[in-house]
């Protein structure tokens, strides 16, 4: 198993880079389907931190865009591929796939999204469970809001574990 960094660790590592500011931290209790971070339609940049957290059962990593502050999610209009630690690919293009996974635990990782609100699309990097990803995109327009979610219909995240947003202005 992967080793957990503490969110002290994280914390300081992203304040070290300058300028990001705490958006939120979101700690599951059970049950949801999905982590939705609204009103972010004053940053160009977020960086989203996973420590620790769990799903129900097996399930991929997506992320999706807003431009009604979640009152409806995207689901066209995204590209790129995900991969998994045997080379398998998958593309998709009703949400941002980040990581075909078969464990329940996503223990760390980091997602950087660049051009969040702007005509040109939000462009994606990271890495979660140690599985890069790059040049994923996300629909351009006035995006202020994402929604992290199991792409799995029934897995729900389980109690504990963090997830925080950082934003750049």
């Amino acid at each position: 198993m992967d080793a957990v960094v503490s969110p002290a660790d994280i914390s300081a590592a992203i304040v070290a880079l300058g300028n990001f500011n705490l958006i939120e931290t979101r700690i599951p209790a059970g049950g949801e389907t999905a982590l939705d971070f609204t009103n972010l339609g004053a940053y160009s940049v977020l960086l989203l931190t996973v420590n620790g957290l769990n799903y129900s059962t097996n399930g991929a990593h997506r992320v999706r865009v807003s431009t009604d502050n979640g009152a409806t999610w995207l689901t066209t209009g995204y590209s790129g591929k995900a991969s998994n630690s045997a080379g398998a690919t998958a593309v998709v293009t009703d949400a941002c796939k980040l990581v075909n996974s078969t464990r329940t635990t996503l223990e760390a990782g980091m997602i950087l999204m660049v051009g969040f609100n702007s005509s040109i699309g939000t462009q994606l990097w990271g890495s979660l469970k140690g599985q890069e990803f790059s040049n994923y995109a996300c629909p351009a327009g006035v995006n202020n809001a994402i929604r992290f979610y199991p792409s799995t219909a029934g897995v729900t995240f389980s109690a504990g574990g963090e997830v925080s947003l950082w934003g750049m202005k």
